[in-house]
């Protein structure tokens, strides 16, 4: 057809293992996280940020900058480690986060997100846990024993 093929880079020479590769997949970015959402079980999405306390078992959601689909996150709190469950365009997904073992107060969320070529990206926040202690929990059981108690003895009457 009149095309001197040697000129193409790389060159193509005929043989069965050469050619014009359509794609080159070699990445060196670090996949980007742009943010971190969470919601309870019932509820919507809403940014994770130092204002958060977390109260309950909840989902993540990292928005994430990557030309790679296949992202696998991980998220480490204190000793707790949780894996992703999904991952699709720029999302990736964390189900069930139950931070229960843990005791109130600040906790720094580190994020890591590693795509198909191995390069990883992190993204590192503090929230504050506020789950309920035992003490609260026999206050209020005790207030309802009594309340109970009181009602019932009017009935009586």
């Amino acid at each position: 057809m009149g095309i001197d093929l040697s000129t193409l880079t790389p060159a193509f020479d005929g043989g069965a293992q050469t050619g014009i590769p359509l794609w080159d997949f070699e990445d060196n970015d670090v996949p980007n996280i742009k943010s971190a959402s969470y919601k309870y079980l019932d509820g919507q999405y809403q940014e994770l940020t130092e204002e958060t306390k977390i109260a309950d078992v909840f989902n993540i959601s990292l928005s994430t900058f990557d030309w790679c689909n296949e992202l696998v996150g991980e998220l480490e709190v204190e000793d707790l480690t949780f894996e992703s469950m999904n991952s699709k365009w720029s999302n990736v997904w964390f189900s069930n986060i139950d931070l229960s073992e843990l005791k109130n107060g600040e906790k720094t969320f580190l994020f890591t997100v590693t795509d198909q070529f191995g390069n990883i990206g992190t993204y590192e926040i503090t929230a504050n846990l506020k789950q309920a202690s035992t003490s609260m929990w026999l206050s209020i059981t005790g207030f309802l024993v009594i309340g109970s108690y009181l009602v019932l003895k009017r009935r009586k009457k």
